[in-house]
């Protein structure tokens, strides 16, 4: 087979899954949600920025596995807050590594929490 040619079945595995509606919704979360903001409060701008992840976490979640399917009930507690704490065991940390997290987490959630300072 020639380098440019493909079958089928080749052509539909380079499909890339587009997302579908969240299996859960997002107001089926908003206990888990006040309970992580009680555990490590955060600005309005930070909580809104964390809103906007969550969806397109639950958006992708879908079609990709980013978080165990077993967590999503409880993905503010277990994720969110779980993250954030560690902003105050460095607060001054400018620099933060992600290492073989999953879905972003923990260092994805740090960063929205973080204003310039410079």
């Amino acid at each position: 087979m020639c380098g440019a040619q493909h079958t089928d079945r080749q052509r539909q595995s380079m499909h890339v899954a587009r997302p579908t509606s969240p299996q859960i919704p997002l107001r089926a979360l908003e206990s888990d949600r006040a309970e992580a903001l009680a555990l490590t409060p955060v600005s309005r701008e930070t909580a809104a920025r964390l809103d906007r992840f969550i969806e397109l976490l639950l958006k992708w979640q879908t079609t990709t596995q980013l978080i165990s399917a077993s967590t999503v009930p409880k993905l503010w507690t277990r994720h969110v807050a779980d993250s954030l704490q560690l902003i105050d065991l460095a607060p001054h940390a400018n620099t933060w590594a992600d290492i073989g997290s999953g879905a972003g987490f923990p260092g994805r959630r740090s960063g929205p929490n973080r204003t310039s300072s410079a």
